[in-house]
């Protein structure tokens, strides 16, 4: 049988597993059941290495990024990434936030910049 504490623990432990998972899906809303078309326009990007971005659902949405020496930078899991050259998505950018596609060897699958930095 738990005591008390246990019982406490067990709620706070609950608590913030949900917050954490609501923060996440906050993030990852570039993909919406509500704009369809949008939908299809993200799923038919590539970096211009040719790898596809979207898998339909990992893109972030307007990531923390900036540039730095001539080079776009993001945020990932707190420490600053570098972004390849050869990672970034080239062309127009439909949505106008920056978009993440986190993963692969560098951290970083693809990566549209925004409007701004």
């Amino acid at each position: 049988m738990l005591q008390w504490n246990n019982w406490l623990w067990l709620v706070v432990g609950s608590i913030f597993f949900l917050f954490a998972t609501m923060i996440y899906a906050e993030s990852v809303r570039a993909h919406d059941s509500m704009r369809p078309e949008r939908n299809a326009w993200l799923s038919t990007l590539k970096a211009d290495d040719g790898t596809w971005c979207c898998d339909g659902g990992d893109v972030v949405e307007d990531p923390e990024w900036q540039t730095r020496a001539a080079h776009y930078e993001v945020k990932i899991g707190g420490e600053w990434q570098q972004v390849p050259s050869e990672r970034i998505v080239s062309g127009k950018n439909k949505i106008g936030v920056a978009l993440l596609w986190p993963g692969g060897t560098d951290k970083v699958r693809c990566f549209m910049p925004g409007m701004a930095g």
